[in-house]
């Protein structure tokens, strides 16, 4: 299993198309011959998405992919009223080696949308002491955490975030104070 950097994407999807150019490999889609592993290319592309605020064209990749995460940002109105800190530009939490994450902030409804990325070739269990000051947030025995996409077990313990994510996967969890 490889896992592929940001730059083979920008460099052969973005820039290249399908074809590949140079000494880059052609990108092979799904339902171009596909291996059964459309998830690794789908999940990390949404995640580096994600992580940069971008836009993306649904002409690449699994439909279900996209759906998983339409779904998700349509659930919590993701739009301009949340505020982006970037994973290059934060301070809120010390993540892992190729752990990546963004924070997208809405303050008028006490919610913030996580981004994490694993960009290894390994799962990973993450416990992470976020500064929840820094997020707006008092009191973290008060918020609730969900796993937007892919609804598996993540919570907050003893005011440290505690979620699974695979190898060349990506999270996007939301949390908001309990009511």
């Amino acid at each position: 299993m490889q896992i592929y950097h940001w730059e083979w994407f920008a460099g052969v999807a973005v820039l290249h198309g399908k074809g590949g150019a140079g000494d880059v490999p052609p990108l092979h889609l799904p339902n171009d011959g596909d291996d059964g592993q459309w998830h690794f290319y789908a999940f990390t592309w949404d995640g580096l998405i994600l992580l940069h605020d971008s836009g993306y064209w649904k002409a690449y990749g699994n439909p279900e992919g996209y759906r998983l995460v339409d779904d998700a940002l349509r659930k919590y109105h993701f739009d301009e009223h949340y505020r982006m800190i970037p994973y290059w530009n934060q301070s809120i939490v010390k993540l892992p080696e190729k752990v990546y994450g963004s924070f997208y902030v809405h303050d008028g409804a006490r919610r913030v949308l996580l981004v994490l990325l694993n960009n290894n070739d390994q799962d990973r269990a993450l416990r992470l002491p976020l500064d929840w000051r820094a997020l707006g947030f008092t009191d973290p025995r008060r918020l609730r955490v969900d796993d937007a996409l892919f609804h598996e077990a993540v919570r907050i313990e003893d005011g440290v975030l505690v979620t699974p994510i695979g190898r060349a996967n990506r999270r996007l969890l939301a949390i908001e104070e309990t009511p």
